[in-house]
């Protein structure tokens, strides 16, 4: 029986922090606040994890990794930090936590049966629910708690009520008038000017009524002609941008040799999940973080293709794209792990399992702005990639076998997305296009 720990063999973790805590993986004190201190600390782990991720123990590896990824993805968000900060507190019972990771402030508390000094009576030491008069640090285990201010009672506001009367008092007068009118005008005599009236008001409706149904029916032919000259203009292999707004785009009906235009669909405020992703000179510029992802707000069809242009100064990390096989969402890896591997990832389950043309060791992406031309099509159970014309993934089984990373969701399961590791990317095409079946 084997006595490897990754925690404490590779991260030097006691073996008394178990399951250890954002900041045991991360190598930092408890309740750390500094962001800068946080993201360095979680870059130097990953570092150091990835060089193993490659050998025997290459599962225990992309594990710790994604940990330390979920790690940096709370801990860099303020709301999810103070409720992660405020869970582990929850959990101090007398003066000590799990894993012992909240020391107990003791020694500041006074033995008992003892007075303290007149000059440190706080609000803390008021009695307890139970009457209990030591200080409350003595009652939470040693951990100091911020006193809460007392709640604000709201006053409802009351508006004066002239207003309503005189409004109320225009509207009778108002709805008596016409009523008189409605009278008058059932009780009078019609005269011959009247009856005039009347006959060329029917006339004009009827003219009026003529007009329109000979509108409605040239309206009618001049949409069957503009769908058939649509339609045979999408035969015939155009772009199209389809329609943005909130939420999923309709999903056309592509024809093969149409294109759309992915990329004018996209906006980052809206299709962000995680990260800070932007807009400039008609360039998506990707977030930097690990598991940094946009959704792309649109349905694909079963079979398609996709083709990005990609471009960066100087790349650390890999591109992750979210492709959708099957009604499913899987992951396709480009440069990761130090810009070492891509892959086809989580076949049955696992990581970076070498299963046909799943895996290819390798960089593929160039630095210095270059423009990188990606393609990616999905067919029948294959799934191929291309970087530069040169062959990255090329893999054919059953798509039941793929999944995706919990990590990796968005919020549309059968929408594209892009992801990043610690590199912001310049993406200025993301084309998709159907493919014939």
């Amino acid at each position: 029986m084997s006595d490897f720990d990754a925690y404490t063999d590779w991260l030097k973790i006691p073996a008394d922090r178990r399951p250890p805590t954002h900041y045991d993986l991360l190598g930092l004190a408890q309740a750390e606040a500094d962001a800068d201190r946080i993201y360095r600390a979680a870059m130097d782990r990953m570092a150091l994890v990835r060089r193993y991720h490659l050998g025997a123990r290459a599962a225990d590896a992309l594990r710790l990794q994604n940990e330390i990824s979920r790690a940096l993805d709370c801990l860099r968000n303020p709301d999810q930090k103070r409720r992660y900060d405020e869970q582990i507190l929850s959990k101090t019972i007398g003066g000590q936590t799990i894993n012992g990771r909240f020391e107990s402030t003791s020694a500041d508390v006074p033995a008992a049966g003892s007075t303290p000094p007149d000059n440190d009576r706080r609000p803390s030491q008021a009695p307890g629910p139970s009457g209990d008069r030591r200080p409350q640090e003595a009652l939470t285990g040693g951990v100091r708690l911020a006193s809460k201010p007392a709640p604000t009672v709201p006053v409802p506001r009351t508006s004066p009520v002239w207003p309503w009367l005189v409004l109320s008092a225009v509207g009778v007068v108002s709805v008596a008038g016409m009523m008189g009118v409605m009278v008058f005008k059932a009780n009078r005599t019609p005269s011959a000017d009247d009856t005039t009236e009347v006959v060329a008001s029917a006339s004009e409706a009827s003219a009026l009524a003529d007009k329109s149904m000979i509108d409605a029916s040239a309206g009618a032919e001049s949409q069957e002609a503009s769908s058939g000259d649509e339609a045979a203009t999408l035969s015939e292999g155009s772009t199209t941008d389809a329609d943005g707004g909130e939420g999923s785009v309709e999903n056309h009906t592509l024809m093969e040799g149409q294109v759309v235009d992915l990329l004018s669909l996209i906006d980052p405020t809206r299709d962000a999940v995680a990260g800070n992703w932007e807009r400039h000179d008609d360039k998506l510029i990707t977030g930097e973080f690990p598991h940094d992802r946009l959704e792309i707000p649109f349905d694909v069809p079963a079979e398609y293709k996709l083709t990005l242009v990609v471009s960066c100064r100087r790349h650390r990390e890999g591109l992750h794209l979210g492709l959708v096989v099957g009604g499913k969402q899987v992951l396709v890896i480009l440069d990761g792990w130090s810009k070492t591997t891509n892959c086809l990832d989580m076949i049955d389950g696992e990581h970076l399992k070498a299963d046909g043309g799943s895996v290819r060791l390798g960089r593929f992406l160039e630095d210095d702005a270059a423009p990188n031309v990606i393609t990616c099509e999905v067919r029948a159970n294959r799934v191929s990639v291309q970087c530069n014309q040169l062959p990255v993934i090329d893999w054919t089984g059953d798509f039941k076998r793929l999944s995706l990373d919990p990590v990796w969701n968005v919020r549309g399961s059968g929408h594209l997305f892009i992801g990043s590791w610690d590199t912001p990317f310049e993406i200025s095409k993301i084309e998709l296009s159907a493919l014939e079946r």
